[in-house]
């Protein structure tokens, strides 16, 4: 298993969900968080819920409470890495310093991945950025699309994490 979980903030589509949680345990992550009162329904995993670990965090602050959010980041060892407009080009990362700068303070990657219509709420991407090595990825677009499908931004920002790090 490679040394990075995945985690959404807000309510991501469910199709757009199973398609993450597919893709994490297909690029070796070792379990998936989903922040928000979203339902999952658990035999479109085509399987994969049976080899990777899916927490469902659904309390009453995980939709509005940024400091929470945060606080179970840092209980779990988790530093965020936002995938969002603005961020660092994705083909600009040195992901083997990046990782390093996480994992030497016994942290694991944990990318943070918001919904397509408004990304991450920015009361929790403000809230991340005050941890330790967090930062943000962002994918360069052309089109006059806003934004991509936040399951393809998914593959694209953890297959090129895994491949930067040599994790297949």
């Amino acid at each position: 298993r490679s040394p990075v979980t995945r985690s959404t903030t807000t309510k991501p589509h469910r199709r757009r969900s199973r398609t993450m949680i597919r893709t994490s345990h297909c690029l070796g992550a070792s379990s998936v968080l989903i922040f928000g009162r979203q339902r999952i329904d658990n035999r479109s995993l085509v399987g994969s819920a049976n080899y990777i670990r899916v927490e469902k965090i659904k309390d009453d602050w995980s939709d509005s409470c940024p400091a929470r959010f945060v606080q179970e980041l840092a209980c779990r060892r988790l530093t965020p890495v936002l995938v969002e407009l603005g961020g660092q080009p994705l083909h600009k990362i040195n992901w083997t310093i990046r990782s390093e700068a996480i994992t030497n303070r016994g942290n694991q990657i944990c990318l943070v991945m918001g919904n397509e219509t408004g990304g991450i709420p920015p009361e929790f991407f403000d809230a991340c950025l005050t941890m330790p090595n967090s930062f943000t990825v962002s994918i360069p677009q052309r089109g006059v699309i806003r934004s991509m499908n936040v399951a393809v931004a998914h593959a694209i920002i953890a297959g090129s994490m895994c491949s930067a790090l040599n994790w297949f």
